[in-house]
């Protein structure tokens, strides 16, 4: 038998009551996006950083 960690607890609670997965993990960064979710994140994403580059030049040539 398999001797529990005390914060196996911790696990067991997270994936019994808050309903995630045993096999994903929470903090997973590679999960994908559908498709049109992730070209609405790259447009959303390339305006911040286009906004923010506008902003610099105005500064600097103002």
């Amino acid at each position: 038998m398999e001797e529990k960690k005390p914060f196996d607890d911790g696990n067991e609670f997270i994936l019994k009551h808050l309903g995630i997965p045993a096999g994903v993990s929470s903090g997973k960064k590679n999960a994908k996006l559908p498709m049109p979710l992730r070209i609405f994140q790259y447009f959303i994403v390339g305006f911040v950083v286009l906004s923010f580059v506008l902003v610099f030049i105005s500064y600097i040539v103002n």
